[in-house]
């Protein structure tokens, strides 16, 4: 084996464990690590964004605002605390921001649509089609963020 090969073996065996494909590529046991620093996230990310649609409200700011400022504000936390904490991608950029609005809005358009059409069409009962929905929300989201907003940008050998 010539001294070329050799360094390919090796770059190949320190290369990250690639058999989850629809996550991309994952160190050893960030499978498991990296679904729940999201769900954290997100989890603080709901309280934060509750609190500050709770206190607008209290002050007497209508509905639209306040839960716009409520989901913009949980978005910009969400954005930031997952790039730098959960997919560790290390920098935030604009161009990032705007594919994690436009995955997280599209797919929170899509779980009311899904929502309104078990709820109001079907019949379906309210409070387990939003659990469900929530489920869906945080799974869907996780799988779409992770391909399309916080990629690893690979580095040439």
């Amino acid at each position: 084996m010539t001294n070329s090969r050799r360094l390919i073996a090796i770059k190949n065996l320190e290369a990250p464990h690639n058999s989850y494909r629809l996550l991309g590529k994952l160190r050893p046991f960030q499978f498991i690590f990296e679904p729940l620093q999201y769900c954290c996230i997100g989890g603080f990310n709901t309280v934060v964004t509750a609190a500050i649609m709770a206190l607008l409200a209290h002050f007497g700011v209508g509905y639209i605002a306040y839960t716009f400022v409520g989901y913009l504000v949980g978005f910009v936390i969400s954005y930031a605390a997952n790039s730098l904490i959960t997919f560790q991608i290390g920098s935030l950029s604009i161009h990032a921001f705007a594919r994690f609005l436009i995955v997280n809005v599209g797919l929170l358009a899509c779980i009311q649509i899904l929502q309104y059409g078990l709820i109001e069409v079907f019949g379906f009962r309210e409070l387990y089609v939003v659990m469900t929905c929530m489920g869906i929300y945080t799974i869907v989201g996780f799988l779409l963020n992770r391909r399309f907003v916080f990629v690893r940008r690979e580095r040439p050998l």
